[in-house]
């Protein structure tokens, strides 16, 4: 469940984006993190060294034209001083640990060459900013060049809703975009009805086993849905659609990794925006009887991935009897996503205990909604070493003011990436980044630190409040409530979530595939 990600050339990369020195950071990215799966770490440091001798140039060139212009230097500080106030309020960094209890330090305060260089977060990175852009009151609707925010915050969806943007759109032909397109619509359309339609007439003859894959996983999704009390119906959607990567295969067929942006609003909510903001599809392409079809298709989302799992890997185009294993499944699925409904609902009534200090929901919330999508920089991110959600859970509610614990038995930090379950203000502990751990913490944490419940019933949550999904045997994913939905008679009845990897943003629980879950109640901190 987690991994070393604080390398010594991933540190000096990212304190040389941070000052500024070399190219932009999206050159940074992509060079840097193409070294490193083609050749490794070390070439990586090659590629390092000469971009800070390139910054190292453009510093010198930087001194000679600010010697030509010595008459404007006047002016340039002031800005520069204005400039440098606005980056330190954006950049803020995480919370700091309240003082009271034993000792605290805010991450990186003691960080050195073994412990990592965590400089103050960007609010988003360079290369997001202008998509990113944060606005309106449901505190994380953000903006697509073909989504537009309207006065009261929501976006406003346009009659094209799904569109191939960026530069790489070019990487397909409108011939191949056609079917994509097509898979897309027709998947919102069941999603929009909870209603089956007809992919057949997209998937080539010869790809018949992914039909049924694809359908069934689309049946299973469908069938989570119309099982809840809550309306999941989608009322209205858009989605960008970045094509990643595209390869020409000996057979003449396409295979592209194509990435998804999509913002949905479903009937139990329809003022609030819930958006996927990376959603991968891997798609290959084969022109048969004169149009291009699909040959294969997965993306990669909790249903998806629940259909496929132990089938991963294998060519479903020539599984035998491929039609009966999927629905098989399908239906021991949903079987099993019914029966978890009752024990969701079920425990005692729970009474708020007395705390020292509040939990502030507002702000938990408010960190999570930025975090969907970016990664604040001032952490690890355990997305490709076990998964981040758990990591992003506990920067919530610490960002909701919960303080690290490094006393008594049960503990709950981070101060840099590797375990360490000592006291010491260095490292992390297993609860921070582990979803079994955490549950543990909460349910047994006493005296300083978080002040929890785990029997309360399941829908007495409120925003900032985490649930873990999964079994007691297994936890295996944490999210945080980020809105509670409610019916005409005040009862509730859903919560939207904000979660990583995968990651969602106000995103209905009742559209989760896990089966099973619990709630964890944060009601505060004590001394």
């Amino acid at each position: 469940m987690y991994n070393r990600y604080s390398s010594a050339a991933e540190r000096l990369l990212l304190l040389c984006v941070r000052l500024g020195c070399v190219c932009p950071p999206e050159l940074w990215s992509v060079q840097v993190v193409e070294m490193r799966k083609q050749f490794g770490r070390k070439y990586a440091w090659i590629l390092i060294v000469c971009l800070v001798s390139v910054g190292a140039v453009r510093a010198s060139v930087a001194v000679a034209e600010t010697q030509e212009t010595i008459a404007d230097l006047e002016e340039v500080v002031t800005g520069t001083e204005q400039a440098a106030d606005a980056v330190q309020e954006t950049i803020a960094g995480p919370p700091v640990a309240p003082a009271a209890g034993p000792e605290t330090v805010t991450p990186g305060e003691e960080a050195d060459e073994t412990q990592g260089i965590f400089a103050a977060p960007e609010e988003f990175p360079e290369e997001s900013r202008e998509t990113f852009a944060a606005s309106g009151p449901n505190s994380g609707t953000t903006e697509l060049p073909m989504m537009q925010i309207t006065e009261n915050g929501l976006v406003e969806i346009q009659p094209s809703r799904i569109v191939f943007v960026g530069d790489t759109a070019s990487g397909l032909s409108d011939e191949q975009k056609a079917p994509v397109i097509a898979y897309l619509e027709r998947y919102y359309e069941a999603m929009g009805g909870l209603e089956m339609r007809d992919f057949s007439d997209l998937f080539a003859a010869s790809a018949n086993g992914q039909r049924v894959f694809n359908e069934k996983a689309i049946e299973y999704e469908i069938g989570v849905r119309t099982m809840q009390e809550s309306d999941l119906h989608i009322n209205s959607y858009c989605c960008e659609l970045t094509i990643l990567n595209v390869s020409v295969n000996t057979d003449g067929s396409v295979a592209t990794t194509i990435r998804e942006r999509s913002i949905c609003r479903y009937a139990q909510s329809p003022d609030i925006d819930s958006e996927f903001p990376k959603l991968d599809h891997n798609f290959t392409l084969a022109q048969q009887n004169g149009r291009w079809q699909i040959v294969k298709h997965m993306q990669w989302d909790g249903c998806f991935w629940t259909m496929l799992k132990e089938y991963d890997g294998k060519d479903l185009n020539q599984m035998k009897n491929v039609e009966t294993v999927f629905e098989n499944k399908k239906n021991t699925l949903l079987n099993q996503r019914r029966s978890s409904l009752p024990a969701r609902t079920e425990g005692a009534a729970s009474q708020t205990p007395a705390v020292g200090h509040p939990y502030d929901r507002e702000a938990a919330v408010a960190y999570a909604r930025q975090y969907i999508g970016v990664r604040n920089a001032a952490w690890a991110d355990y997305s490709d070493g076990g998964g981040n959600c758990q990591n992003f859970a506990s920067q919530c509610i610490f960002a909701g003011g919960i303080p690290m614990d490094t006393s008594g038995d049960q503990k709950w930090k981070w101060y840099s990436d590797g375990v360490n379950g000592t006291s010491s203000a260095w490292g992390c502990s297993l609860s921070w980044i582990n979803v079994d751990y955490f549950f543990a913490y909460a349910r047994d944490n006493r005296g300083y630190g978080m002040s929890a419940e785990i029997a309360a019933d399941f829908w007495s949550g409120q925003p900032g409040d985490a649930i873990v999904m999964g079994t007691p045997q297994d936890w295996d994913h944490t999210v945080l409530i980020s809105e509670v939905i409610k019916d005409k008679n005040g009862r509730t009845i859903d919560y939207l979530l904000c979660s990583n990897t995968l990651d969602v943003k106000d995103f209905p629980l009742s559209a989760y595939p896990q089966v099973g879950g619990r709630l964890i109640r944060i009601f505060g901190w004590n001394d």
